[in-house]
């Protein structure tokens, strides 16, 4: 796997500024989680690591770290029996962004006002490696709420 950073990276990079407060994620998570994000988001771990862009608005950050967070959230939910659900971002503010394999982000969860919005255009996806690190890039820059649900 190279760590060459794309030209969407590159944009978010020059549109959010450099990274800061950047953490290494553990080999032992990227492991774990190989079957379960696209491989252009450990290209960006590579480079970054779980860190702030934006003076702190936008976060990458460790999934494993937030997993019992997620699982709270959606316990009694229709997605609680979903085991590929993975935070890969979150907001100054605590918004999660929720990826899922071959799907993209699926979910954004507002601790804010307590709603978990359904992305129900992306959760009908069915993305191969290429669609699916495009849907990854395009969320770095564009983060749109659009065609989604509450629950």
């Amino acid at each position: 796997m190279t760590n060459e950073i794309d030209e969407n990276f590159a944009y978010f990079v020059k549109k959010f500024g450099d990274p800061f407060s950047s953490m290494p994620i553990p080999d032992t998570v990227i492991s774990n989680y190989r079957d379960r994000l696209p491989d252009q988001l450990f290209r960006y771990w590579a480079k970054t690591g779980a860190s702030g862009f934006a003076k702190g608005l936008l976060w990458m950050v460790n999934p494993k770290e937030y997993q019992p967070i997620l699982d709270r959230w959606i316990a009694g939910t229709e997605f609680e029996a979903r085991t590929g659900l993975s935070v890969i971002a979150r907001s100054a503010f605590g918004e999660l962004f929720v990826w899922e394999r071959r799907k993209g982000r699926i979910l954004s969860i507002d601790p804010l006002t307590g709603a978990i919005f359904h992305h129900l255009r992306n959760d009908a996806n069915n993305l191969d490696d290429e669609e699916e690190n495009k849907k990854n890039a395009v969320l770095l820059g564009i983060l749109e709420t659009r065609g989604c649900r509450l629950l």
